[in-house]
Parts: structure tokens; sequence; C-alpha cells
């Protein structure tokens, strides 16, 4: 069998490389824009993009700005720790920032979530809240739950919906002495791999 890769889709980060040159967001995009990528991941915590910081006329200048470099937005990461989720001190705020990411990512295209969940332990109002979102807001979430893919592949199973996938992030995975490979075959169809 041969495998023939013609133009792999990539997508860059922005928030690690501005925080990695100390750029500021448009300057960022500019960069990247000059690399020849084509498509760009955003983050809801990096500052100036986090949802509760642009309205929506800022929401269309990124949109724009972003096309004006020759890029789209590939999707939107979602990322602090999942026990958030689970501490009655922060519960409300987590579900707020998740909802809040689902309509930034439904202003923005309708551009997938990624995001890490306590699967094993989600409350059952949190998890109907936030999967609620999901469909409210047409938006495709694409969870990580690498350190127990099972449970990830039962969860997907147990609610199963054209909206929800999984996401792998290949470096936890071989940090857990995983094959992404063989991870990402099991997935099968569940695997959300988004590129616009």
């Amino acid at each position: 069998m041969e495998l023939y890769l013609t133009q792999p889709s990539l997508s860059a980060t922005l928030h690690p490389f501005c925080h990695q040159f100390q750029l500021k967001v448009k300057d960022g995009i500019r960069r990247l824009g000059q690399t020849g990528l084509h498509h760009l991941q955003l983050s809801a915590t990096q500052p100036d993009i986090r949802p509760h910081e642009l309205d929506r006329r800022a929401r269309k200048d990124l949109q724009q700005f972003i096309a004006s470099n020759q890029m789209n937005i590939s999707g939107i990461d979602l990322l602090f720790p999942e026990d958030h989720f689970l501490n009655p001190a922060y519960q409300d705020q987590a579900v707020a920032i998740t909802i809040a990411s689902l309509m930034l990512c439904a202003d923005l295209g309708g551009i997938p979530l990624s995001m890490s969940l306590p699967l094993d332990e989600l409350p059952g109002d949190i998890e109907q809240t936030i999967l609620m979102g999901v469909e409210g807001y047409g938006i495709p979430l694409a969870l990580h739950y690498e350190k127990d893919i099972e449970t990830l592949q039962n969860w997907l199973i147990e609610h199963d919906h054209p909206r929800l996938g999984a996401a792998l992030d290949p470096a936890t995975l071989i940090g857990l002495n995983a094959d992404p490979i063989a991870t990402a075959l099991s997935l099968g169809q569940k695997l959300f791999i988004k590129a616009r």
C-alpha cells in the first residue's frame, strides 16, 4: 500500500506562538500568515481573544483580519483544569466559560471547540448544560481525554451525536506510552480533524 500526501493541512496554534515570541495577537497572525500556513487554531484563554473580551464587532474584525492574512480559523481550544468542573467553587465559572466559548465558535463561523472534560466524573447537570450549548449553537465539540481512551470512546457511544467527537494530542499520547496512530484508528469517525 502506498500513501501519498499532497499539501497536508497544518494548523498553527496562535497562543503558544505569540507567547514564545512575545507578540500581540494581530502581530502573531500576521507573522503566521507569512509562513504560508492556511489554518489557524485559536485559544479561548488567550488575552485579547477570550470570549468576554470580544464583542460582536471585535469578533467580526478578528475573522476579517485572519482572512486578510490568507488564513482560516480551524477551531478554538479551551484549555483549563478539568477539576474546575468538579469543584463547586469553580463549576459555575467553568460552565459559563464553556458556553461563552461555544458562542464565540458560532460567531466565528461555526468552527469546532476542543476541550477536556472529566468524563468519568462530570456531574449530570453540567454535562446536560454543555450538551445543550453544543446543540443550541450547532458547534462541533472535540473532547480530549487521552488518559483513558476507552472512557472517551464509551462516552461518545453513549452520547451518540454527530457534533460530538474526540480530539487527540499525539505528544500527550506518546508521554503516556500510547501509540497515537493506533489510538486515532481506534476512534475512527469519532476523531474530529477539522481544517478549513
